[in-house]
């Protein structure tokens, strides 16, 4: 039985096996296909490198060193991650100054800008140069990457420098436009878009360099007011001479040369008693001198130089030549109380000895400057000063 047994077990074996190959259940397990990600591209802000072996050794500068070589080599920013130093780690990374993440890591200010303006300028960017903090720096990226025009932020001033690129005024918009490009190219042509008609002769003359170019103007006065215009522009006395004898604009052109050349006897080449005085007194105000109210021949007027031009000065010795005390002394009060006070130099030519103290005193308030007490005259007022002021 037991012999049986075993061969009926054997037969069994047997054909399970053959049953098996029969039907191919028996095979190699199949491999599972895993899409692997693909490598994410080099960032330094990424988890810092393993410390490769080969900087292992050495001190804190020496295995700095080392990682800044390697990382060159390497081309691999992410090595930069295993530098001790700061300082050395900007230096690192400004290696690979051509990403802009790179930059934004670089914690030295100037490192970082010379990093953005190094791509700003070879991308022609702008709005890279616009991360830059500093103002100045700023500017010279992007005066780098803009076109020269569009670095000009006024109209005018942007409209000019297109019409100078271009050659073309008529890019202008504006009559300082206009004239700037005529200056510049030394044509009229861009005069003639100017207007009125004055300010278009005065844009042809400054262009000619001439004052006599005013004279193709189509009336008299608007030659007359070109003429003076032309004149003060070119510093150009003789100029004045064109003017129509008599006229307001011929007047002021004298008037303005006396005190431009500080000359009053050009107030001679005025015309009329009256346009003379008037030259006199402005230039006595203007340039601080009274010995040209001396010269106008109406007292009245006189008088009222004297007062203009000490109290617009704030120079009471310029009252000095009044010809009476009372004269003297309303014109002395005039500039010496006045709101901002005296000039206190200008005290130390007052004529009057009363007045001069006043004038100290005046001015010692004006300055808080108890110095000044110490030029009165020794009495109650210069101790009311000294008390005052200390």
């Amino acid at each position: 039985m037991c012999g049986d047994a075993m061969k009926l077990s054997v037969l069994l074996a047997i054909s399970v096996v053959l049953v098996l190959a029969l039907f191919g259940c028996v095979q190699k397990p199949s491999q599972t296909i895993v899409n692997e990600p693909a490598p994410a591209e080099q960032n330094v802000s990424a988890a810092p490198v393993t410390p490769v072996s080969s900087c292992a050794s050495g001190n804190i500068l020496q295995k700095d060193a080392c990682f800044v070589s390697l990382a060159k080599q390497k081309g691999d920013p992410l090595v930069c991650k295993s530098i001790y130093s700061i300082e050395t780690y900007d230096e690192c990374l400004f290696q690979f100054s051509s990403s802009l993440d790179v930059c934004k890591e670089i914690s030295d200010s100037k490192l970082r800008t010379d990093c953005l303006t190094k791509i700003a300028v070879t991308e022609k960017s702008e709005s890279i140069c616009n991360q830059i903090s500093n103002l100045t720096d700023r500017l010279a990226c992007l005066r780098q990457v803009l076109p020269p025009c569009m670095l000009a932020t006024e109209g005018d001033a942007r409209d000019l420098c297109f019409a100078l690129e271009k050659s073309d005024f008529t890019e202008c918009k504006s009559n300082a436009c206009f004239v700037s490009y005529a200056l510049n190219r030394s044509s009229t042509d861009a005069c003639l878009l100017v207007s009125p008609e004055l300010e278009e002769w005065i844009c042809r003359a400054r262009v000619a360099n001439s004052t006599a170019v005013c004279k193709g103007a189509s009336q008299i006065a608007i030659q007359d007011a070109c003429i003076e215009s032309v004149s003060e522009t070119l510093n150009d006395l003789t100029g004045c001479d064109l003017g129509t004898s008599g006229s307001t604009y011929r007047n002021s052109c004298y008037n303005y040369f006396a005190v431009a050349f500080s000359n009053m006897d050009i107030c001679k080449m005025t015309a009329t008693e009256h346009a003379r005085d008037d030259c006199y007194k402005n230039y006595s105000v203007q340039v601080a001198n009274a010995t040209a109210c001396g010269k106008i021949v109406e007292s009245l007027n006189r008088q009222s130089c004297y007062y203009s031009s000490s109290f617009a000065n704030m120079m009471p010795s310029l009252c000095n030549d009044l010809p009476t005390l009372s004269m003297k002394g309303d014109c002395y009060a005039r500039s010496i109380f006045s709101t901002a006070g005296p000039v206190s130099y200008d005290c130390f030519s007052v004529d009057n000895a009363d007045w001069k103290d006043k004038c100290f005193y005046a001015a010692a308030k004006a300055e808080n400057n108890g110095a000044l007490c110490l030029h009165m005259s020794p009495g109650s007022e210069q101790d009311e000063c000294k008390r005052l002021l200390g």
